[in-house]
């Protein structure tokens, strides 16, 4: 008897489905939004995917996507433009990406996420970038051969930048979000930038070249203080910042030899931080281990003997040390804790962290970092001396 009333009860729900169902033919699904600002008014762009693409009478060279754009002095005027020229609702339930202009960054990006987060049928696990030195809207434009839309094609940027390069970061909306809510941390986010001509890297055409025309890059970190952007690291700076926040994977550090350079992978990166409280200061020590391989040798050097092993990971540890205190000039110059040191205060010693909490920018800038780096060399290749060895 049981049984029957449960199945009775069931049937309501298995019938009546969505409450806001709508067939897939009657949405434009949006995959990537861009940010700017144009004339004092921002500027929204959809990309949205094309529907007939995927159809068999799909015309040959039909683009994958098609950008949507809207201006106003608002995030909301300016979307509510955009959505009287698309032909069917937006839905953003696939958005992958966010990008934003540098240049709106700047002035803050709060409007912006406010807006997601109202924003119906967002789920909220989208990646957000800046550019660096571009507008947001172009980088929508630029088309890859290898994916189909050019929000995947950034995404897959990223993580391959951050697995092989170690010079970016994924963060999703609500990771950023939460940073700029806590105390004792500032926000960052990666940046990409296009190389080469944007107006025929949109071009369907250019896929069927071998050299593609134009294609997006990941650039370096920018850095926030709340949610404004405050600058884009250099190269140095962002391997810097990744040793810090223990985000290295894989990473080539050229170390000088003779008139050329030995080139050491890094295999395996930790790095522990510590904080401790001494003579009414606190300090920050970073203890970072790295397991590395010699890749490349374009000097002569006998790699047989210890000593030589021993100067080249004294010469990584060095040039590690050196990234390591660019980030941290870097952080300290523009008085933003990228790096969370005052959320370590909060948590350890959270009645003292009260008495700095309104001026941590400067006690920041004056914090005592200390860094000991321990490089170990693996191995050596296949080759146990170089090739100038042998002549």
């Amino acid at each position: 008897m049981k049984i029957k009333i449960f199945l009775i009860l069931l049937i309501p729900f298995i019938l009546c489905g969505c409450y806001n169902y709508n067939e897939l033919e009657n949405l434009s699904i949006c995959t990537a939004m861009a940010f700017d600002l144009e004339d004092d008014l921002y500027k929204v762009s959809y990309l949205i995917a094309n529907a007939k693409k995927n159809e068999a009478s799909s015309e040959k060279g039909e683009a994958q996507s098609v950008i949507y754009n809207g201006m106003g002095k608002s995030i909301s005027e300016a979307v509510d433009d955009l959505i009287t020229t698309i032909p069917h609702e937006p839905y953003v339930t696939h958005l992958k990406t966010i990008i934003i202009s540098d240049e709106l960054a700047k002035k803050g990006v709060q409007n912006i996420l406010d807006f997601l987060l109202r924003y119906p049928e967002s789920r909220n696990k989208f990646a957000l970038y800046i550019t660096d030195n571009e507008k947001a809207e172009n980088t929508l434009k630029i088309l890859s051969p290898i994916e189909s839309f050019p929000s995947t094609s950034m995404l897959s940027n990223v993580k391959t930048s951050s697995i092989y390069q170690s010079k970016a970061i994924i963060v999703e909306y609500n990771d950023f979000v939460s940073i700029i809510l806590e105390d004792g941390i500032e926000p960052i986010l990666s940046s990409v930038k296009i190389l080469g001509d944007i107006e025929e890297g949109g071009k369907t055409e250019s896929l069927n070249q071998t050299y593609l025309a134009a294609t997006l890059k990941t650039s370096n970190i920018g850095i926030f203080k709340d949610d404004k952007l405050l600058k884009i690291s250099n190269n140095e700076e962002t391997i810097g910042i990744n040793f810090i926040k223990n985000k290295i994977n894989e990473l080539i550090i050229p170390i000088p030899c003779e008139d050329n350079y030995i080139i050491l992978n890094t295999e395996n990166s930790e790095t522990k931080t510590n904080l401790d409280f001494k003579d009414n200061k606190f300090n920050i020590n970073l203890d970072i281990s790295v397991k590395a391989v010699i890749n490349e040798v374009n000097c002569k050097i006998d790699l047989q003997n210890d000593e030589s092993i021993k100067k080249i990971a004294s010469d990584g540890e060095k040039i590690i040390k050196e990234y390591i205190e660019k980030a941290i000039n870097l952080a300290k110059e523009n008085k933003t804790d990228i790096f969370g040191f005052g959320r370590m205060i909060y948590k350890n010693y959270p009645k003292k962290w009260k008495d700095l909490k309104d001026n941590w920018d400067n006690e920041f800038s004056n914090l005592n970092i200390d860094s000991k780096i321990t490089v170990k060399i693996k191995g050596t290749g296949a080759l146990k001396q170089s090739l100038e060895e042998f002549k």
